[in-house]
């Protein structure tokens, strides 16, 4: 959350890289143990690959954006959760929007 915060202030990208480092280790290494939890930090990770992709125009932050952003809707369609509905669907909207660009 410091890593993201400090981007949030900075615009500093290097900020943003530790941002997602830090958000998709929580979710491989949870994965198995707490796959609910792995999927909210893949969605975090996912919206600091969205930020680095925005930031640095780099493809491969945009693929790492849809593939975290998918790994956090493929949780969601196996365990579906009315009270997710909106953010599901504004999660979709980004990856449709960054696979235009992908």
């Amino acid at each position: 959350n410091a890593a993201k915060a400090l981007f949030e202030k900075t615009q500093n990208i290097s900020w943003a890289k530790e941002w997602y480092s830090a958000t998709k280790k929580s979710a491989d290494m949870t994965v198995n143990t707490e796959p609910r939890h792995s999927a909210h930090s893949y969605r975090f990770a996912g919206n600091a690959a969205n930020a680095l992709s925005k930031a640095t125009r780099n493809k491969s932050w945009t693929n790492n954006a849809i593939e975290c952003y998918q790994k956090f809707l493929s949780y969601y369609k196996q365990n579906p959760d009315p009270s997710m509905d909106m953010l599901i669907i504004r999660i979709e909207g980004n990856v449709n929007f960054l696979q235009r660009f992908a």
